[in-house]
């Protein structure tokens, strides 16, 4: 794709039919008119003002054995976590249903058992699930896959899974 030209936002928002938005997105600071180069370009979002709604505001276009996305304009967060989601599909990364203030993390050990990390960075207490079956190590109390587990406010546990196998994701 290639920027037609570099503006200031004003009322405008965006819409597109390969991403939903929960509320209009708010934009600020600048937009990129974007124009795709060619028909295998993704448009992910367009721009929902009356004269710039030919341009694109986020693309995404695959070549060979990868792919690229630009984001062309600065808007809210909710707005932009919707946009990354379906860039991550698109990308084929799995993202994780957690996110901040819950924080997960996973790794292997040196035995190569399978261990997550699960931090709590709030004052309000925030529910995981369990990605396996194991043992909840600083309390040393085994766990179930699918469990609920709640961590207090700025606590974390770390799950070692029974079986030993990783499975990132889950």
């Amino acid at each position: 794709m290639t920027y037609d030209q570099f503006t200031e936002p004003g009322r405008t928002s965006l819409s597109g039919t390969a991403v939903s938005f929960a509320e209009k997105p708010s934009l600020s600071d600048w937009t990129e008119l974007l124009i795709p180069k060619d028909s295998q370009t993704e448009v992910i979002a367009r721009y929902d003002h009356p004269y710039w709604n030919e341009y694109a505001a986020v693309t995404h276009h695959t070549y060979g054995k990868g792919s690229a996305a630009y984001i062309g304009c600065y808007f809210d967060s909710a707005s932009l976590e919707s946009v990354l989601n379906v860039l991550m599909e698109r990308f084929e990364i799995t993202v994780p249903k957690e996110h901040f203030p819950l924080i997960r993390k996973e790794g292997r050990n040196q035995n190569e058992t399978a261990i997550t990390y699960f931090f709590n960075y709030s004052s309000d207490s925030m529910d995981y699930t369990v990605p396996y079956d194991g043992t909840e190590l600083i309390g040393n109390s085994p766990v179930c896959k699918q469990d609920t587990i709640r961590l207090k406010p700025w606590e974390f546990h770390i799950l070692k899974q029974a079986s030993g196998h990783f499975t990132a994701n889950e």
